[in-house]
């Protein structure tokens, strides 16, 4: 029986941050060369995704399955992937599975036993594959390593002792906006999840430090730790900053929020290279 040709991407979110975003780009240009693809999320941190429901209702070539939210169950993962594949195992066959989230690595020996080439797309500076021997030793079982940086590369071909692509983010033309004439900084935006590594609380400690100035500081980016959430609660409530501190969570059309805004603040401690960058470009 002749079957199917298909490639898989497994993603843990639609909507989460930069790398996300260019893999919705990556998903459109699916649809629009009729490439046949199938893309799981995960729902590591959410459930429900208007952007998401949106994609699948005009999907084309490309099909979408969700799973039902199981944060970082890796049992429950594996078992997920492995009956999707095995499901459809009479009438497609997966070429190629796309994988990006590290943790996901955790996949590879499955994928590989049930005969899918794997390709492994590192979206930062490979620090958390040197620190995890387990991840490293299943990315050397990646029938493909790339990179989208110049830095994360030559990490990379360090641990593999091999030849790792390097793939640069793309991101669209965005209109220019009107540079504003008056330069007061009172409105500062940080664009990026809620997660430890892209470190907010400095700039609430900024904010602490600097008792009774009109700035106002607004987070845009949906909540990846909910932990490290109510660790900046904390922080807001016990130094009283409630009045300077807005959580605006997923923003679909940023450009309002940076039109309204007087500085962009990236805290991060590690980036790729993140949107708001790409759209400075």
């Amino acid at each position: 029986m002749l079957r199917e040709k298909r490639f898989l991407l497994l993603m843990p979110e639609y909507v989460m941050g930069g790398a996300e975003t260019q893999f919705r780009y990556f998903i459109e240009y699916a649809k629009q060369h009729g490439w046949k693809l199938d893309v799981i999320i995960e729902h590591r941190y959410k459930r429900e995704d208007a952007l998401l429901k949106q994609a699948s209702a005009d999907r084309g070539t490309v099909n979408f399955y969700e799973m039902d939210g199981y944060g970082n169950d890796k049992e429950r993962l594996v078992q997920y992937i492995t009956r999707h594949i095995l499901k459809n195992t009479f009438r497609i066959r997966y070429r190629a599975c796309m994988i990006y989230h590290a943790p996901d690595l955790e996949l590879v020996p499955v994928l590989r036993i049930l005969g899918v080439r794997v390709a492994y797309s590192e979206r930062v500076d490979a620090e958390n594959i040197i620190r995890n021997p387990r991840w490293k030793r299943y990315m050397l079982h990646c029938n493909k390593v790339l990179a989208n940086s110049v830095y994360a590369r030559e990490k990379l071909e360090d641990i593999t002792g091999r030849e790792v692509a390097l793939v640069r983010n793309g991101k669209p033309a965005v209109q220019r906006f009107l540079i504003k004439e008056e330069r007061t900084f009172s409105r500062l935006l940080v664009p990026c999840r809620i997660v430890a590594h892209k470190n907010q609380k400095m700039v609430l400690r900024y904010l602490e430090t600097h008792r009774g100035s009109d700035i106002r500081v607004i987070f845009a980016g949906i909540v990846e730790s909910r932990e490290y959430q109510k660790d900046l609660e904390r922080f807001i409530g016990k130094h009283g900053l409630q009045e300077q501190v807005e959580f605006h969570g997923y923003v679909q059309d940023m450009r309002k929020e940076y039109e309204a805004a007087d500085l962009i603040v990236l805290p991060s401690r590690a980036e790729g290279t993140p949107n708001v960058v790409l759209e400075a470009y």
